[in-house]
Formats: structure tokens, sequence, C-alpha cells
């Protein structure tokens, strides 16, 4: 596996080299870029596959993709040094120099540091902001064997692993690193690159909502009955978003010069009565077996 930058993971006075690696491949879902259609000749500069320099080609009638420029609406011209600023107050910034800000950054290394071990369920999915593969270094002394050791640790104690990483671009997250079963025959630890708690919000309801329903007990059965009939495997096709179909059925068309397909979304409605739509739903997942 490839792995996306190397990589010294350390807790207390044990460090060990590792690999970073992604979890996901690039995203394939098709993009739409913005155009401009022109009336008039334009002139497009193309590099030349043998020299490399830019070609001048004359074209017209044609769509351009639309340049973004960094615009000063003071000046009326298009700014082309620039400075970093903090908004503290409306139109009033905290200007600094490229040098102080290069000041707050973390060392230039690549680094996990470990701080504290804390109860693996103490991590929920909303702290998650990214994740990453660690890959065993099996080239250096310690690499693969301490990679063993915290896995097996992880698993036995039942336990996560948190402090912080900068990776990339010298920025430095909060992160934990876990132990992740649910490779089969891939035991593997994870980096998870986590929120920072001022960014999570709490949920608040308003109100008690398990304690103030009226639910009841044929209302439970009913519902666990259908649960069970719409239980499976998790597959690939699962992962894919029904825009994302539509997307690509959408610009094949396109390119193909055939007809658009029509598209039709059904209007979601909340049931007058919840048994009766619990009962046609059982049906209908009977009827689809």
């Amino acid at each position: 596996m490839k792995s996306l930058v190397g990589a010294t993971l350390g807790f207390g006075a044990v460090s060990f080299r590792v690999g970073v690696g992604s979890t996901i491949a690039k995203s394939n879902e098709p993009g739409f870029t913005t155009l401009h259609t022109c009336e008039t000749p334009v002139e497009i500069k193309k590099p030349d596959s043998k020299s490399g320099k830019p070609t001048a080609a004359k074209t017209e009638g044609t769509v351009v993709p639309i340049k973004q420029q960094n615009f000063c609406p003071a000046c009326n011209v298009e700014a082309t040094e620039t400075v970093r600023g903090y908004e503290y107050t409306k139109g009033q910034f905290a200007v600094f120099t490229d040098e102080e800000l290069d000041a707050i950054k973390p060392p230039d290394t690549k680094e996990i540091i470990v701080s504290k071990f804390v109860a693996s369920n103490s991590v929920t999915g909303q702290m998650v902001a990214d994740q990453y593969y660690l890959i065993p270094d099996t080239s250096s002394a310690h690499g693969a064997h301490t990679y063993s050791i915290l896995y097996r640790v992880l698993t036995r104690a039942k336990l996560a692993a948190i402090g912080s990483e900068w990776l990339f671009q010298r920025k430095e997250h909060p992160c934990a690193v876990v132990a992740d079963h649910s490779h089969k025959g891939h035991p593997v630890l994870m980096l998870q690159v986590l929120h920072v708690a001022d960014d999570l919000i709490t949920p608040d309801f308003g109100a008690d909502v398990l304690g103030t329903d009226k639910t009841t007990k044929d209302e439970i059965i009913m519902a666990e009955t259908l649960v069970g009939m719409m239980m499976g495997d998790l597959m690939p096709e699962d992962l894919v978003s029904g825009q994302r179909k539509r997307k690509e059925a959408l610009i094949a068309a396109r390119i193909e010069e055939s007809a658009l397909p029509v598209f039709a979304h059904a209007k979601p409605g909340e049931p007058a009565d919840l048994m009766a739509a619990l009962r046609e739903s059982i049906e209908m997942q009977k009827a689809g077996a």
C-alpha cells in the first residue's frame, strides 16, 4: 500500500516509524467547470507537445473555463501582493507578516505525539474529521514490532491514543490512534484527525424525546419486524449516492447526444396512521422478496 507521508509515532519514551496512507481513493465524482460561451474569436494558448511552450490557436463559438482572480474592490485592480489578517471587528483586521505566522507553526517534521490514552468509545464519529491508515514500517529496526505491540494493547484494553499530529502543510490537529478490526484479516492502526472541541455541537432538542413520546409495544414490534426484513450486508453499491448515478447518466446522455433522462423524485410525507404505514411497508417487503 502506498504511503502519503512517513511519520514518527511517539508515546512516552517510545517512538517508531510508520507510513500514513489514505483510506479512500481520489474521488471519481463527476465535476462541472464554470464556462463562458465566446461569440467572438478568442486566442487560447495551449502547450506544444514537443517544445512545451504555449502556442496560440484561434477559435470562435466555443466555451472557455472562467479564470478566478484576486480582485481588490477598493483599488479596482487585480491584487498581486497580499498580506494575512484576522478580522476581529467588522472591517478591522490584525495584520501579520509571513514570518510571524511561520513562528506559530509546529516543527518542520512529520510527527504523531500521543499525550494520553482513553476508553476507545470516548472517540465518537462526530469527532472524526478525517482518517488514514497507519502502515507498519518494515524497514526500521522496531517499526513493525512496536506497531504490533501498540495494536494489541489498544485492542486488549479497548483504548484509543489521544494526541496531536502535524503531517501535512505544517498544520497541527488533535488526533486519535485506534485499533481497527473491521478489515477482515488485516488488523490495522488508524489515525483519526479530530475536530477541535469548539467545533462540536451538543444536541439540544428542548425536551426529553424518549421520555415524553407515546410509543406503544405494538409499534415497536412492527418496526422491529420491518427492520429485520430490510437487513442485509453492506455492499459497495450502497455507498454510491443516487445523485451521483443521476449525474453520470446525465453526462453520458449529453456526450452521446441522446435524449436526457427524466428523473422522478418521490415526495415524502408523514403518514396519518403510523401502524398502517408500518403494515404497508412490511407487505411491500414481502412482495419484493
